[in-house]
């Protein structure tokens, strides 16, 4: 589908989504591997995934979206084996400067202007 897109829009900007909850990331570097995205995401921190109903009850249940930091490193590396820019995804404010700390720590080279 990727290559039929790529061919009707030259040009395109892929990119492609590495979420998931657990430590197998076989299936997104799979992906990543296999898409070679331009972009792809990679969620900068852990946050819990909540969402409540009019009521108050919960509208699914509970759960930790976990993104510690050797999860990330290895999305990193098959983002650069794939030749894939991170878009990184920061769900709150303290994720910024997480995800500044990780890149730089696994020899990502940050834009200029970009947190310290």
């Amino acid at each position: 589908m990727i290559a039929a897109i790529r061919e009707a829009c030259p040009g395109v900007v892929v990119n492609q989504t590495t979420g998931i909850v657990g430590p197998d990331i076989s299936g997104p570097v799979a992906c990543l591997k296999a898409v070679r995205p331009e972009i792809a995401a990679c969620n900068a921190g852990s946050l819990n995934y909540l969402k409540t109903r009019g009521d108050g009850g919960w509208a699914w249940p509970p759960m930790l979206f976990d993104n510690p930091v050797e999860k990330i490193a290895a999305f990193l590396a098959a983002m650069r084996e794939s030749g894939s820019t991170p878009e990184f995804e920061c769900f709150d404010t303290g994720i910024v400067r997480a995800a500044a700390a990780i890149a730089r720590a696994c020899g990502w080279e940050l834009a200029p202007n970009t947190i310290s």
